[in-house]
């Protein structure tokens, strides 16, 4: 059986999405005399009565929750596996970004970046013939468009990108900087 949480908090839960009894009824089902009365104190509500509206505000908070699709960047800068090792070097430099997914069909076989460039030529003076595939690391992690930001900032723990994908396809990037961004636009 699950436990449902403190009826206390329906009042709360309420107030935070701006809500009224009226609407919160309309919105779970549940009379509106029902909830006045639960706020109230007056009257404990049956499981399904009580589920109903715990469901409604938890269905709310998951709605109004940052998703990955509201901070990714759209525009991706990628490279082919077969391209040369100076296209992808080019491509960063000239766009200001220190890594790049390696994209096959649009769809995702690899991660390139500065640091792994540094890293794997190390002090080898040319690198021209070399190619995309043979320097690229493991693919970034893939999320869902509607993946919450908490998930997001998780796994932006142990990987400098994430990409986002819908349907198959690679439709957006998201690094740590965008996860700063995200913080500092929620705080104002």
């Amino acid at each position: 059986m699950t436990a449902i949480p403190d009826l206390s908090e329906i009042k709360f839960k309420r107030k935070q999405f701006s809500l009224t009894q009226k609407e919160l009824s309309q919105k779970s089902g549940v009379s509106q005399s029902l909830i006045s009365k639960i706020e109230a104190g007056v009257l404990i509500p049956n499981f399904e009565n009580a589920k109903k509206i715990f469901d409604c505000l938890n269905a709310l908070k998951e709605d109004s929750e940052v998703k990955a699709k509201d901070i990714m960047h759209r525009k991706i800068y990628g490279v082919k596996p077969k391209e040369s090792l100076q296209v992808a070097i080019r491509l960063m430099t000239s766009k200001g970004i220190s890594q790049m997914p390696v994209l096959e069909n649009n769809h995702s076989v690899g991660r390139i970046s500065e640091r792994l460039i540094v890293s794997r030529i190390g002090s080898r003076e040319s690198f021209g013939k070399l190619s995309v595939e043979e320097i690229m690391d493991d693919s970034m992690p893939v999320v869902q468009e509607t993946t919450p930001l908490s998930a997001v900032t998780e796994l932006l723990k142990y990987s400098s990108g994430i990409l986002v994908g819908s349907h198959g396809k690679v439709v957006g990037i998201i690094t740590k900087t965008d996860l700063l961004k995200a913080s500092i636009a929620k705080r104002k």
